[in-house]
Parts: structure tokens; sequence; C-alpha cells
């Protein structure tokens, strides 16, 4: 069996505007509501033990990449979710969409980072 999944706990965003912070903490407040596990990803070798397979191997990677311009991450995207749970209100999205714009004029380096985990097990 081949698992892949990420470490959203660990995710980066290098020259973001202080308002990353305040809606990525948004965004993990959604996921805790849900009950989802936003570092799934570094458990994938105690979930193949767990189905009874033996872990032939277990790695993780670092994705660093340049955002285009437009791209401000998993929080961006749920921001419909975060609003319809009542965890932003719509001046939020819209501070935060000009807070990345001006970060995107300004050129400042962004920079993402994000944690990638690849696991595999088979039947002893």
């Amino acid at each position: 069996m081949y698992l892949v999944d990420v470490d959203a706990t660990g995710f980066r965003l290098r020259g973001a505007p202080a308002a990353y912070d305040e809606m990525d903490e948004r965004y993990r407040e959604l996921h805790r509501r849900r009950g989802n596990d936003l570092g799934i990803g570094l458990r994938l070798d105690e979930l193949l033990t767990t189905a009874g397979l033996e872990v032939t191997a277990y790695e993780g990677h670092i994705n660093v990449m340049t955002p285009p311009p437009g791209m401000r991450g998993p929080a961006w995207a749920a921001r419909d979710a975060l609003l319809a749970e009542g965890l932003v209100t719509r001046d939020d999205l819209a501070r935060w969409d000009e807070a990345f714009k001006q970060v995107e004029q300004a050129m400042t380096g962004l920079r993402f980072f994000g944690n990638t985990y690849i696991a595999i097990g088979r039947r002893h």
C-alpha cells in the first residue's frame, strides 16, 4: 500500500503579511471543529502498522515554491467554509486580500514551504 499526505501544521509562507498567521489560525480552528488531523502525514507509518502491514519505506520531502500571484494557500481556498462556519467575516477576507495584494506588488520574496510524506507498506 502506498500512502501520501502532508503535515499542514508545518506549512510556512515566508514573506507573508501578518494577516497570514491570523488566517492560518482560523483555518486550523475550522479543521479542529471538524475533527480533522492536519498533521496526518506524520503518522502514515503508524497507520500502515495498525492495518497489519510492514512499513518498507517512510520518508518526507520539503517542497519549496514561489507562489504565483493570487495563490494564498489552503486557508484562503477555504474562505467560503470559514465564512459559513462563522470563523471569519467578509471584512476579515477583504483585509486579508488587501494585505496579500500589497505583498505581491512589493515582490518581497514569498516562498511556500510544505511537507509531504510518503509511506509504503506490505503484507508480512
